[in-house]
């Protein structure tokens, strides 16, 4: 019995005394998401937290296809590491829009290492433009409003906050267009028998620009700034351009900022309308 007990002990001794497993590495790193997106003029921005219970030796983040690299060694008694990296694409770097790149992010102690993997997808950082001709009518002769997301002319029959651009014919003849939201637009449209409002309508801006319309291409756009331009200079009208002559160039950027610009090619007093050269981003830029 002595010697049974004796065994039990020495048994429970020996198991208390078993090391414990060492515990892994912790690597958070923000942000969360597994796929960031990236291109060569918006990099991923990626923020480090690193943690070990024992001596931190190394940490290292990979790419591939290689775009980017890194690597560090620790001294001793290393135990936190907190550090933020910028990834972009390489100007030069032929890789297609939506491919994916593996970005491998690793820290080792002595005994584990903790790895986190990420995907940088690429995108266009110049959405393509839609091109077209609209045909805008004053409103109370026919379609005077025009949607860029479903690139439709609308009439007044449209819903508040369905369109992006107004166009009348104001009571002093002038050819106007305008944001949805300007008080002079539903004030014109109101004294020509159409009920208006502009609660809930879409803000745009819009200006002027001397810069030739064909010469606008998809990185100029990306690139133009928008400082609206208030109907007859006067803020309380609203955003808009009025006396519109042919060859006017106009450029403009919405409410969800996608951006574009328009030409005159013709004025139609007959009927009351206006012809537009369009071109406009098919995507808000990310």
């Amino acid at each position: 019995m002595k010697k049974l007990t004796y065994l039990l002990v020495t048994i429970i001794l020996f198991a208390g005394c078993k090391p414990k497993e060492p515990i892994v590495p912790q690597l958070n790193i923000s942000p969360t998401d597994s796929i960031v997106k990236c291109s060569t003029i918006k990099p991923a921005v990626f923020h480090i937290k690193a943690r070990t219970q024992e001596d931190m030796k190394s940490f290292h983040i990979e790419t591939n296809p290689v775009i980017f690299r890194f690597d560090t060694l620790f001294p001793s008694f290393t135990h936190q590491y907190i550090d933020s990296f910028v990834i972009k694409i390489p100007e030069g770097i032929e890789l297609s829009s939506d491919s994916l790149i593996t970005a491998k992010f690793s820290v080792k102690d002595p005994y584990n290492t903790t790895t986190v993997i990420k995907y940088l997808r690429v995108v266009d950082p110049y959405p393509d433009l839609i091109q077209d001709t609209v045909i805008l009518y004053t409103p109370l002769l026919g379609k005077g409003f025009y949607d860029l997301a479903t690139h439709t002319a609308l009439d007044t029959t449209a819903a508040a906050g369905s369109f992006d651009i107004a166009f009348v014919v104001g009571n002093d003849g002038a050819y106007t267009i305008t944001s949805p939201n300007a008080p002079w637009l539903a004030s014109t449209l109101q004294g020509q028998g159409i009920n208006y409002s502009v609660d809930g309508q879409r803000i745009t801006k819009i200006a002027k620009s001397l810069v030739a319309y064909n010469s606008m291409d998809d990185r100029y756009i990306y690139y133009m700034t928008v400082t609206e331009r208030y109907l007859y200079n006067t803020p309380s009208d609203g955003i808009g351009v009025e006396a519109l002559s042919i060859d006017n160039t106009l450029i403009f950027e919405t409410q969800d900022g996608r951006k574009g610009a328009m030409k005159v090619l013709s004025i139609r007093p007959g009927s009351s309308s206006i012809v537009l050269a369009i071109k406009y981003q098919c995507r808000v830029a990310q």
